[in-house]
């Protein structure tokens, strides 16, 4: 093993790991390419861009009550009793994505998308599965839980 005190050591290793740096994207970028040629969807990218945009870019737009709404699928019971309960659960969950969007509420967007599925922005490619909010009902009691 050698000493880092020796000037020439600490100069090479610094050189050879900028040039690892230097050049560490261009590799991945090509090993990337690679892969999508196994399947030929390299071409196809290039050939449609615009199409593969929201696939491989990242989202710019700010994250918003509706969209954060439209992401999860509300899971309804068939039953017309309980599905009255559910209803103004769901109109609450919608006005609580609101408050949280203009900023009236302790708690943002962002918190209840990091809370719900883990992660701190939307992905390009969206989640998968989506997330889901589901409906607990308890036989001796009146209250409706919700769990997502």
């Amino acid at each position: 093993m050698q000493k880092l005190s020796n000037p020439a050591i600490i100069c090479s290793t610094l050189y050879a790991s900028s040039t690892l740096n230097k050049y560490f994207p261009m590799i991945r970028q090509s090993r990337l390419r690679e892969g999508l040629h196994t399947l030929g969807v390299f071409d196809q990218v290039q050939l449609f861009p615009s199409v593969f945009f929201g696939v491989f870019c990242e989202a710019t737009q700010p994250l918003k009550a509706e969209m954060l709404g439209q992401l999860f699928t509300i899971n309804f019971s068939e039953q017309e009793e309980k599905l009255n309960k559910e209803t103004p659960v769901v109109t609450f969950w919608r006005h609580l994505l609101l408050e949280c969007e203009v900023g009236r509420s302790s708690i943002s967007l962002q918190d209840i998308l990091h809370f719900a599925t883990g992660a701190d922005k939307l992905p390009a490619a969206g989640l998968s599965p989506p997330p889901s909010i589901s409906f607990l009902h308890h036989p001796a009691s009146s209250q409706v839980s919700c769990t997502t």
